[in-house]
């Protein structure tokens, strides 16, 4: 309804891509998280509709019983609701080669999955039961199974967080793999078999009945978006809807794919495909990496960095590099100025970078993609439109905003990239 187009790609016999676009078109046309097989990205993106690197198998579109729309690998099925008055709802399958059987893997929430605000928010809600396990979202607290807890996908500086109850830390992703629960009639999780599918290709399998662990039936869920977000496994509850899992976005496009298991781990190496292929770091990045915010923000920080060179040296300690804290760019004031170099602790940048590399240690400096209003280079910087929103944060500027806030400076154009302070 409203117009919205909804979009299926069958981009692997074990992978499908959905997309619900507003009639105004893509929010954002590209993707910097897809990359197929690949090692890397050109700076730009790639084309969210891209199909470079996918096998794009052979197809089957048919029409159930009902009238709905059914599109197939093989391996893989989803079928589209298309009941009058009824809300969008696909329900997934998967082909089970030890019987020939399709059974249930995943479905909407029948009484509303997706919503499309006019405020730009995109919502996504499916089916879950109880016992359902949920693993995924990147670095997260508590228990590995995450169902029952809700997420803010945002990266923060999370510095001295419970790692049982803190939530966001620094990473993230907008995937999760879910994993049904054993039937409740099958408590030893050995394996009833799952409830076969209507004619519909949708099912209504009665409650706490789903695929056993032992019998598979493990999918990933992957959002393609970078827009902050919350993934819900079951902390929210509403009687209305039945037990459901959600993901909802403040912006952006609903674009998200569907990854066949059968298994966890199956779905783990898929995921890691589907996102690129993992580069091997140069050998000098897997040795003791020292760090500490207490040396570069001391006030002879200098003096305690080349303290330590030479004392894991006397210990015989191998250090291989040192992440330098943003200390050492902080202003007299103690805001943290990316990429100047605070002079008072830090007198001679040159003689420190030196001493570290004629002992073989690798200097990894903290830098920010942000500027603050008071830093030495952002007038210049918003003058050279370096920065990504540089109007507002202009005005901003202008209008008197205090000097802890600032603007995003972010490498995205030829000018930015090449800039030196």
């Amino acid at each position: 309804g409203g117009g919205l187009t909804l979009s299926l790609t069958c981009v692997e016999v074990d992978i499908i891509r959905v997309s619900l676009l507003r009639p105004s078109g893509r929010a954002l046309d590209r993707s910097w998280m897809v990359a197929p097989g690949m090692a890397s990205l050109p700076e730009e993106g790639r084309p969210k509709e891209s199909t470079e690197g996918f096998a794009m198998p052979d197809t089957t579109l048919e029409r159930t019983v009902d009238g709905s729309v059914r599109l197939s690998t093989g391996r893989l099925r989803v079928t589209v609701g298309t009941a009058v008055g009824e809300p969008l709802r696909l329900t997934w399958a998967w082909h089970d080669e030890a019987t020939g059987d399709w059974k249930l893997l995943l479905r909407d929430r029948p009484t509303g999955a997706y919503y499309v605000g006019a405020d730009g928010r995109v919502s996504h809600y499916v089916s879950r039961r109880r016992g359902d396990a949920y693993f995924g979202c990147g670095e997260r607290s508590g228990a590995l199974n995450r169902a029952g807890r809700r997420f803010d996908l945002r990266c923060v500086d999370a510095m001295g967080y419970d790692a049982e109850r803190s939530d966001p830390l620094y990473k993230f992703y907008p995937f999760y793999i879910g994993k049904p629960c054993a039937s409740s009639a099958d408590p030893s999780g050995t394996g009833e078999p799952p409830e076969a599918l209507g004619p519909d290709g949708h099912g209504e399998p009665p409650p706490l009945r789903a695929v056993s662990r032992g019998g598979g039936g493990a999918y990933g869920v992957f959002y393609d978006s970078m827009a902050r977000a919350a993934l819900d496994f079951g902390c929210e509850l509403n009687n209305y809807h039945g037990l459901f899992a959600s993901y909802q976005a403040e912006c952006g496009d609903l674009d998200y794919y569907v990854l066949l298991g059968p298994r966890v781990r199956s779905v783990t190496a898929r995921f890691s495909w589907l996102t690129g292929e993992t580069l091997l770091p140069p050998r000098w990045s897997l040795g003791y990496s020292g760090s500490t915010m207490a040396f570069t923000d001391a006030p002879d920080a200098q003096r305690q960095l080349e303290a330590f060179l030479a004392e894991c040296a006397a210990r015989q300690v191998p250090l291989s590099s040192f992440q330098l804290s943003s200390g050492y760019s902080s202003s007299a004031a103690g805001r943290r100025h990316v990429f100047t170099w605070n002079s008072g602790k830090v007198p001679d940048p040159d003689g420190l970078a030196a001493a570290y590399a004629a002992a073989g240690v690798r200097l990894a400096a903290n830098i920010k993609p942000c500027l603050l209003v008071d830093h030495p280079e952002y007038a210049a910087c918003a003058a050279a439109a370096l920065f990504v929103g540089a109007s507002g944060a202009a005005s901003a500027a202008a209008a008197g905003a205090p000097p802890s806030s600032g603007a995003v400076f972010w490498p995205s154009t030829p000018s930015a990239a090449a800039y030196s302070p």
